[in-house]
């Protein structure tokens, strides 16, 4: 056995500690759902948290010297990303992020692009400040999404002020290439909006996929102009819950203005966010490249599992995140009714592809950031309750 699969093969149990995902969404059911991975986080990261606990005080405490050095370390050497301390602003977490971009540069009555289906926060978030989300649909061509231009073209023609971009994207799967992170940065200068992206997920990529990737704030020359990057340590460490993210802005003003709405705020990271988040950039590599290993075998899996028992399933292409986007409209089913047999009969939680937008009517997001005996356990469940609906489609 591979050391990849030993650590990673290896359950937690995580019920009755406050769990969002098995204690709220996965009551009775084995949770598939929430963007949370079920593996022990790195060693290092674990030691330098109780290292942190001994010293036995929780006062005021501010960034160090120590911890961009290791936020700009990481994301030169793994995302060839040059930043400088002046570039990184600590926040608690991306949507708060968001929030404070949001009140930063816009007013109630705006409008600001968002290409669905896409991680469904972004317009909850956007309705809370009165902003309208300019839907502008990913097309989708032989089982891979691709962004339509035109159609963002025109709603920033039509007044849209930015666009959001989720890169690479939550649920597609999608790394987008330079080429088009360039289009797109071209047509917010060209119109005067901002792009804000959404890099959460960029350690998790893989195959060939890693070679094409790159951060809106490298793809095109005067990126820095008008993108805003937000990113964290937490989805690729799974520390979500220890508030700490990160927003990237070289453009002076651009920062000027978000830096003076973070202290407006108080929008302070956590102490035990700093130490975990330093810890894991200095660490975390080895770790990084083990997990996605693991992590790409688990979809391999996925589509191998399927493939042999549910092939009506369409699985759409995963090129990054632990998130999978499967398509089950050829059963003919409501979205209510698909959800209901996930549910009621396979007894497991999985994300309704419509919460990401309209175009996921037919659609779930299955997380894959589990243990493949889980993940095993539960595909053999989907695959006994769907069973009659493969046979049905065959005869037809």
């Amino acid at each position: 056995m591979l050391e990849t699969d030993r650590t990673f093969d290896r359950l937690l149990d995580r019920r009755n500690t406050g769990s969002v995902k098995w204690d709220k969404q996965g009551v009775d059911r084995l949770p598939f759902g929430i963007a949370d991975m079920d593996f022990e986080t790195l060693p290092q990261m674990r030691c330098a948290l109780a290292d942190r606990i001994k010293d036995g005080t929780f006062g005021y405490t501010f960034e160090t010297d120590s911890f961009f050095d290791s936020v700009i370390g990481w994301f030169k050497t793994r995302h060839g990303l040059e930043l400088c301390r002046e570039d990184i602003l600590p926040v608690a977490g991306t949507l708060e992020s968001l929030s404070l971009i949001l009140d930063t540069f816009f007013a109630a009555g705006d409008a600001i692009v968002l290409c669905p289906p896409v991680y469904h926060p972004f317009r909850t978030t956007l309705e809370r400040f009165d902003i309208t989300a300019a839907l502008t649909p990913l097309i989708r061509a032989q089982g891979c999404y691709f962004m339509d231009f035109a159609g963002i073209e025109a709603a920033l023609e039509n007044g849209a002020k930015a666009v959001i971009l989720c890169s690479p994207h939550n649920p597609v799967g999608r790394v987008w290439t330079r080429e088009e992170l360039c289009r797109l940065t071209d047509l917010c200068l060209r119109h005067g909006a901002l792009l804000l992206s959404d890099e959460i997920h960029c350690d998790i990529v893989y195959g060939s996929a890693k070679k094409k990737q790159c951060s809106a704030l490298t793809a095109h020359p005067d990126a820095a102009r008008c993108t805003i990057v937000m990113t964290a340590a937490s989805k690729t460490f799974n520390i979500p819950g220890l508030k700490c993210s990160l927003v990237f802005v070289k453009d002076p003003a651009l920062r000027e203005k978000l830096a003076f709405t973070v202290k407006k705020f108080h929008n302070e990271v956590n102490i035990a966010g700093l130490v975990a988040t330093e810890a894991a950039y200095r660490n975390g590599a080895a770790w990084v490249d083990s997990l996605t290993d693991y992590l790409w075998g688990n979809i391999r899996f996925v589509k191998s599992f399927l493939a042999d028992r549910l092939p009506s399933v369409d699985v759409t292409e995963t090129e990054a995140t632990y998130l999978m986007w499967l398509d089950f409209s050829a059963y003919g089913l409501e979205q209510e009714k698909l959800m209901e047999l996930m549910s009621e009969e396979a007894r497991v939680t999985v994300g309704s592809g419509t919460v990401s937008g309209e175009n996921g009517k037919g659609f779930i997001r299955l997380n894959v950031g589990t243990p493949r005996s889980v993940l095993e356990q539960g595909l053999a469940s989907i695959c006994r309750t769907f069973a009659p609906y493969e046979r049905k489609k065959k005869q037809d």
